[in-house]
């Protein structure tokens, strides 16, 4: 089971990575989405930090915009396929099943 990293195991951990000689690596939350320098919240009142990282928060925001509007609009040309093919069906039609 993996462990939730700590103030003191991610300070450790940067510790390193600089004492190596990377202390200017850029960080990244996932694959291409940097952590920007307002992302960092304490909590200290919880004993909490908290990386929010905004910069992918307002993309998110962006596409589930985007994504809602999408179904909007498919579940309107859905309904109004429906109602067509129901004014379409003759009276002759609903007697014949």
């Amino acid at each position: 089971m993996k462990n939730q990293f700590t103030v003191d195991t991610l300070r450790r951990l940067f510790n390193q990575i600089s004492a190596a000689g990377y202390g200017d690596a850029e960080i990244f939350i996932g694959e291409s989405y940097p952590l920007m320098d307002d992302s960092v919240i304490s909590d200290l009142y919880n004993n909490k930090v908290k990386i929010r990282n905004t910069y992918y928060d307002k993309k998110m925001v962006k596409a589930l915009h985007k994504a809602s509007s999408d179904m909007e609009c498919i579940c309107r040309t859905y309904l109004t396929e429906c109602y067509k093919a129901g004014a379409d069906i003759s009276e002759e039609e609903m007697h014949d099943e």
